[in-house]
């Protein structure tokens, strides 16, 4: 394979990588984001009783 092309792919591959820790992140996030909700929905029933 020519070096250009290598280079190419490499470029490819670190940039889909970086797609990936993006999406994997937000992901996170959002469950993060779930499980306090839940938390707090928790709580709020907790106080009620």
């Amino acid at each position: 394979m020519p070096e250009s092309s290598k280079k190419t792919l490499q470029d490819t591959l670190d940039r889909l990588r970086e797609l990936v820790q993006g999406v994997n992140l937000r992901n996170e996030l959002k469950v993060e984001r779930q499980q306090e909700k839940a938390r707090e929905h928790k709580l709020e029933q907790m106080l009620k009783k």
